[in-house]
């Protein structure tokens, strides 16, 4: 049960968001759109990558998977119920690809992951000129409230889920898996079943986020839906976050959120793009638990010395 802290920490901030477009001018609206798709893909992103140890860079693959599907219902469904339909969709294509990828381990399972956005937008590409004659494809543009107050929904959805899922009995599955798959799979754990449940939630809020997020445009490409950048945000975000933790791979992705649209607000979005590259390698290296990790060691230590 979450305690009256927990509780009052999650409601005030809910209210903010609530009641800004009712305060402030309407571009802050659009800012915390940014801010809210990459906390539900850095959420989402952490089940696989964080809660399984698999370091997940094929973000774009179900974001901009789930903006076509929706592209291609939007004229067929109510906004809502399209959007479930392509996080559906989503999760059941991650579930068929999960079969033979997640028995990929290590870096094989990032570089296969990363390759899977490539693969899908050029088969896009070809199924658009074979059968359409024509690339991209429009769409109806929904108000601009809606997309942002269902963010917000999917948000509260995505993080919920998260939190149980990482409190329950299938997240100590999880983390086993992380710890040693070896040992998880000789204590009867049916790692390739925890696997795929990780990857379909994953894929799932993934769909759901690039389905709702692709209705602001009204017009989608395969070159701006599966944009590699999302790959790498959402990737470094979780880390410089904390691969499992809870509430650091939150923080980081509004924070870097924020520094993602300084810099393409100016117009130079490259300086960014070479900072995250660079930010990567050094967690990576030198950081592997994020900031969660350095921070708790930090306390651990503070505690241990003596005063």
């Amino acid at each position: 049960m979450l305690n009256l802290r927990k509780l009052v920490g999650g409601i005030i901030p809910l209210i903010g968001l609530v009641i800004t477009p009712f305060i402030l001018p309407g571009y802050y609206t659009y800012l915390l759109i940014t801010i809210l798709t990459y906390v539900c893909l850095v959420a989402a992103w952490n089940v696989i990558s964080g809660y399984t140890g698999y370091l997940f860079l094929g973000a774009t693959a179900f974001y901009g998977g789930g903006g076509y599907i929706a592209a291609l219902l939007f004229w067929r469904f109510p906004f809502h119920l399209t959007l479930l339909l392509a996080g559906l969709i989503c999760g059941v294509i991650a579930f068929a690809i999960g079969l033979p990828l997640l028995k990929i381990r290590g870096p094989y399972f990032a570089i296969a992951s990363f390759t899977l956005s490539e693969i899908l937008r050029n088969l896009v590409y070809y199924c658009e000129q074979k059968f359409t004659g024509k690339v991209g494809r429009t769409l109806p543009v929904e108000d601009i409230l809606l997309i942002y107050y269902t963010l917000i929904g999917i948000t509260l959805a995505v993080v919920i889920t998260v939190y149980y899922i990482r409190e329950a009995k299938i997240g100590l599955a999880l983390f086993c898996i992380r710890d040693d798959e070896d040992a998880a799979q000789a204590c009867g754990i049916n790692t390739l079943f925890y696997k795929l449940f990780a990857f379909f939630i994953t894929s799932f809020f993934m769909g759901l986020v690039g389905a709702t997020t692709v209705a602001r445009f009204g017009y989608i490409d395969a070159d701006g839906a599966f944009n590699p950048a999302v790959s790498l945000n959402t990737a470094v975000m979780g880390l410089l976050g904390g691969r499992g933790a809870f509430g650091g791979p939150l923080i980081s992705a509004v924070l870097l959120s924020l520094l993602y649209e300084i810099f393409f607000s100016r117009g130079n979005p490259y300086p960014f793009g070479i900072m995250l590259a660079i930010l990567l390698i050094i967690v990576v290296i030198f950081a592997p638990a994020g900031l969660s990790g350095l921070i708790s060691n930090k306390i651990k230590t503070i505690i241990k010395s003596p005063t």
